[in-house]
């Protein structure tokens, strides 16, 4: 925990988010990284799905990259690389799943951004992994 609080004590957050309804993972995040509904982003399923295509809105990386920052992904299971655009995210890593392996990547090149928007990297069988870095966007 005291990474975590120090982390927090330069960092914007929020205690009170609240997820699309019903909570699956890939709708979700989706929805997290671009701020719109599934409805407009149109991710509605929750694996691996090459033939439905990828993200067709503008992401939190986009705006990074229209910036010039510096941006990340580093996702743990194949339903992530639904997220990822080509030329929006600097640096992009899917390694065998294992949320220990993507947050051990996470942590390596955190040290390269100032800031962290979005990250989750959760232990344990069965977990979602996914971290996303990104510069700071002001």
């Amino acid at each position: 925990m005291p990474v975590l609080q120090g982390v927090l004590k330069s960092a914007a957050y929020t205690w009170a988010a609240k997820t699309i309804m019903p909570a699956i993972t890939l709708p979700s995040h989706t929805s997290m990284l671009t701020g719109v509904e599934p409805s407009k982003h149109k991710i509605l399923w929750n694996d691996w799905e090459p033939e439905r295509g990828m993200l067709s809105v503008p992401s939190i990386f986009a705006l990074g990259s229209k910036q010039k920052l510096k941006t990340a992904m580093f996702v743990g299971k194949s339903k992530f690389l639904h997220l990822f655009v080509p030329k929006t995210v600097s640096e992009f890593s899917f390694p065998a799943y294992a949320a220990k392996t993507v947050a051990q990547l996470a942590a390596a090149a955190g040290r390269s951004f100032p800031a962290l928007v979005a990250g989750r990297a959760l232990a344990g069988a069965g977990s979602d992994a996914l971290f996303i870095a990104i510069d700071v966007l002001v």
